[in-house]
């Protein structure tokens, strides 16, 4: 399934440094909001780390 989606990275600068990708879906309604924040470790903008996929 495809969704067409609005994305906007986005940089907030104070004592540190947040930076991040905000994914919009087009249209007109109310969706779920979902923040991914990583742990210690590697990971990815999509969540995936540590070998798990």
């Amino acid at each position: 399934m495809s969704y067409e989606v609005k994305e906007e990275n986005v940089v907030i600068q104070s004592e540190v440094k947040l930076a991040g990708t905000v994914t919009i879906p087009n249209g007109e309604s109310v969706y779920p909001a979902v923040l991914i924040l990583p742990g210690s470790g590697n990971s990815d903008r999509d969540g995936s780390g540590g070998g798990l996929a």
